[in-house]
């Protein structure tokens, strides 16, 4: 039987956490160039996404996660991955 380069979920969900939580900017690039990952220039943008990632995950340590919100905080983003509505389509969803 051929092994799978392919790692299970768990191991993977376990490399990525490591990776964020550590808050290192190298090590969460290696795991960014292992995946195939798109690497920002600009260190807010990776920030932020590193930031955003952490806080979308429902597990993540209470240390990471406010650590994770802090630096949003301090950089007027916000939690949520993703973008509202309205201010691209014109549309009040209210």
């Amino acid at each position: 039987m051929v092994k799978s380069r392919i790692p299970s979920l768990e191991a993977f969900v376990k490399e990525r956490n490591a990776a964020l939580f550590s808050f290192d900017e190298e090590r969460i690039c290696a795991y960014m160039r292992k995946y195939g990952v798109p690497i920002p220039n600009n260190p807010k943008v990776f920030w932020g996404g590193v930031c955003k990632a952490i806080c979308a995950i429902t597990n993540a340590p209470e240390q990471a996660r406010e650590k994770a919100k802090a630096w949003l905080k301090e950089h007027d983003m916000k939690e949520e991955i993703g973008y509202e509505q309205s201010y691209y389509d014109g549309q009040n969803l209210q």
